[in-house]
């Protein structure tokens, strides 16, 4: 039982690390994984890239698109949030992801990006740092 560890898998998007990454979630694992090119998470299921079958490496993901992407590597790319309830001022119910923000701000993982009025920013870019916050919050906790 590996309920409530974490486990990185290198090369897990075939072969023995795909898996091995499969066999760990099913036992409760979060799992992390790596692939060598980005095209190879497709096959996982964890992204669909930018559209039209393109992965799009040289662009800038926004802060919407990173709720999504680490809520479905967390839970799966099946995973469906809770039905959203307007915390942010700046993310309207029907916006593109605000199930997903709010999701990851009920879950601790974001506290936004100002208050008063609380605001997400769901068009700005996500630095690195930032990634990397958000990453450790979602996988090892708040």
């Amino acid at each position: 039982d590996f309920t409530g560890r974490v486990a990185v898998v290198t090369g897990a998007s075939k072969g023995i690390g795909r898996a091995t990454a499969q066999r760990l979630a099913r036992a409760g694992a979060r799992v992390v994984i790596n692939a060598r090119g980005a095209d190879e998470l497709a096959t996982l299921e964890i992204t669909s890239g930018c559209g039209g079958g393109l992965y799009c490496p040289d662009r800038p993901i926004s802060r919407a698109e990173m709720a999504v992407f680490l809520l479905e590597t967390l839970l799966g790319s099946g995973y469906v949030p809770p039905t959203p309830v307007g915390i942010f001022a700046d993310v309207p119910i029907g916006a593109f992801a605000v199930d997903f923000i709010e999701d990851i701000y009920n879950r601790g993982i974001t506290a936004g990006c100002a208050t008063s009025p609380l605001r997400y920013c769901p068009d700005a870019d996500v630095p690195r740092e930032q990634m990397a916050t958000f990453i450790v919050r979602t996988f090892l906790g708040p």
